[in-house]
């Protein structure tokens, strides 16, 4: 009876000190919580973004949406509609161009033969709209969910970041894996010698960095740690448009200010920039810069939208 007794005690301690160390021991200071993707997707959704797209470049192909894709109720959407469409001037927006038609269930694989074959060069940008969680975090402010720079043509590979791999020089058909509609564009004018500059310059700058930054639960709130990461000039991470902000920034400023919100905890953060203007800088703001050349190597199905 006392060995079943001793036993029993002894499985009870064990299985105490297991919890206390899994939850950090009742009583002292548990490890530091860090905030997460989800966090930050949860933070976004209760933002009202949109998207100026009354001027659209020339050189683009796809006239975008005012109101981004993104998982919010059918009610918000609602009222989002209607503030626009009562004065879309003050939002720098068509009426007609509030939603844009994407289809995001039939996948399509990038064309990399043709991409290279006709002349794809180190320093292009590929634009994506994708699936998956990454892809559900911007889609909240962006209609392209994701922006790659091209680094060999022929090798498939790409600099980007992902939330997966962070900032990489990436196998593309590794990482690109859920696409629903690409296109290709390039700097205008094209410079190989400085472009391709400017490529290695970015990956010895920022390669490795995170995707979002390791924010501690008690160093702020979930506001400043959204902040930090959409900031284009805080450089503790790098989400996809920002790495290509920031690698050609000193060339051309792919920041177009189209991507808005109206919440003011944000519109107020922006400092100067010009009405509704977000602090971050969207695959949207880079796809409408005007110093890019005409779309090349898309998806077909990239004419419908």
């Amino acid at each position: 009876m006392n060995k079943v007794r001793i036993v029993l005690l002894f499985l009870t301690l064990t299985l105490a000190v297991t919890q206390a160390v899994a939850g950090g021991g009742k009583g002292r200071s548990s490890a530091p919580t860090y905030y997460t993707l989800e966090d930050l997707r949860e933070q976004l959704k209760v933002q009202w973004f949109d998207f100026a797209n009354a001027s659209k470049p020339p050189y683009a192909l796809v006239e975008l949406g005012a109101i981004p894709i993104y998982p919010a109720s059918t009610a918000k959407r609602a009222a989002q509609t209607r503030s626009l469409l009562a004065n879309p001037s003050a939002y720098r927006v068509k009426a007609s161009r509030l939603n844009a038609s994407w289809i995001d269930y039939d996948n399509r694989t990038f064309d990399w033969p043709t991409f290279s074959g006709n002349g794809g060069l180190k320093g292009d940008l590929v634009f994506l709209r994708s699936n998956g969680i990454g892809a559900d975090v911007v889609k909240i402010f962006s209609n392209w969910t994701h922006v790659a720079i091209v680094v060999d043509p022929w090798g498939k590979t790409v600099f980007e970041s992902t939330p997966g791999t962070g900032v990489n020089v990436n196998y593309a058909p590794s990482t690109w894996s859920t696409v629903s509609y690409y296109t290709c564009k390039r700097i205008r004018p094209y410079s190989s010698g400085l472009v391709a500059s400017l490529v290695d310059k970015g990956i010895a700058a920022f390669r490795g960095l995170p995707y979002f930054p390791k924010f501690s639960t008690t160093r702020g709130n979930v506001t400043e740690f959204t902040f930090a990461w959409s900031n284009k000039e805080d450089l503790s991470s790098m989400y996809c448009s920002k790495l290509v902000y920031q690698t050609f920034k000193n060339y051309v400023s792919f920041d177009t200010n189209n991507t808005s919100v109206t919440n003011s905890l944000y519109q107020e953060r922006a400092g100067g920039s010009p009405a509704f203007s977000w602090i971050g800088v969207s695959p949207d703001d880079v796809y409408y810069c005007a110093d890019l050349d005409h779309d090349f190597c898309y998806s077909p199905n990239l004419r419908y939208i």
